[in-house]
């Protein structure tokens, strides 16, 4: 699953409209709409604004192999998660 899709399932399984995480995540409704239809890559600030808009880690948008962690100044992938689940 691409990293729109991830933020569109999510943001449909909280209730939350487009407009609505739009604007809670400072971008305009289009460039949203844009974002989960894989027409471009959100930048790493709004996708930071869309993960807390939605109360969830980074890490579930990133695809498999790209999530890394600092281990003693040495980047380490980590396993991805069988599914998405909110942080609280």
């Amino acid at each position: 699953m691409k990293t729109g899709e991830r933020i569109k399932a999510l943001r449909i399984g909280q209730g939350i409209t487009q407009e609505a995480l739009a604007e809670k995540t400072e971008v305009s409704a289009r460039t949203m709409q844009r974002i989960e239809n894989g027409e471009v890559a959100p930048r790493a600030y709004t996708l930071q604004m869309i993960a807390r808009a939605l109360e969830v880690d980074t890490a579930p948008f990133l695809p498999a192999g790209q999530r890394t962690t600092r281990n003693n100044h040495r980047r380490t992938t980590t396993p991805t998660p069988p599914d998405i689940k909110p942080t609280k």
